[in-house]
């Protein structure tokens, strides 16, 4: 199974996982700023790509939505964490620009009444929205936000904000 890693940062070394980040210091395969593209990489190779804690730095997420699909292989899974936006995380760093929800993916799904945004097609096979594991309410409320995810964010989300977002798409 071919791996990408997007924005790898210091990642755990793997043989299996070509990684790609903007500093060189992290000692990835290929130094690239992911705002530029197309990345100089084969198209329709990679089984999975994986972004964690990279999509909010990007300067366009139309265009590394697009070329994440031009990189995956037909039925491959684009795996994505960010910041949800409620969380104090999506606005304490100062080089995050964008803060997403629960639903901010779904624009990439052909079913979706506003698909019109993008070319890349991915279905949704995984959504989850963590909170913070060290007191109960956020366990409860991890349970309750993930089954009703829309009222949460209307209504609590900025009472008992939500850490992340853990989604995985596949291409379709």
């Amino acid at each position: 199974m071919k791996v990408l890693s997007l924005g790898s940062g210091f990642e755990k070394r793997n043989d299996d996982i070509f990684m790609v980040d903007i500093a060189a210091e992290t000692n990835p395969d290929l130094v690239w700023d992911l705002n530029n593209t197309p990345l100089p990489l084969d198209e329709k190779t990679y089984d999975k790509i994986i972004m964690f804690d990279v999509i909010e730095h990007i300067d366009d997420i139309m265009k590394t939505m697009a070329e994440c699909y031009r990189l995956l292989k037909p039925g491959g899974v684009l795996h994505l964490k960010t910041p949800h936006f409620s969380s104090a995380n999506s606005y304490t760093d100062p080089t995050h620009k964008f803060h997403l929800g629960y639903f901010s993916f779904d624009f990439f799904d052909p079913d979706h009444e506003r698909f019109y945004y993008s070319k890349a097609k991915f279905k949704t096979r995984y959504k989850f929205l963590h909170f913070h594991r060290h007191r109960f309410v956020n366990w409860l409320f991890e349970k309750i936000a993930n089954k009703y995810t829309w009222n949460y964010e209307q209504k609590w989300a900025w009472i008992f904000p939500a850490c992340y977002i853990d989604i995985k798409l596949e291409k379709v």
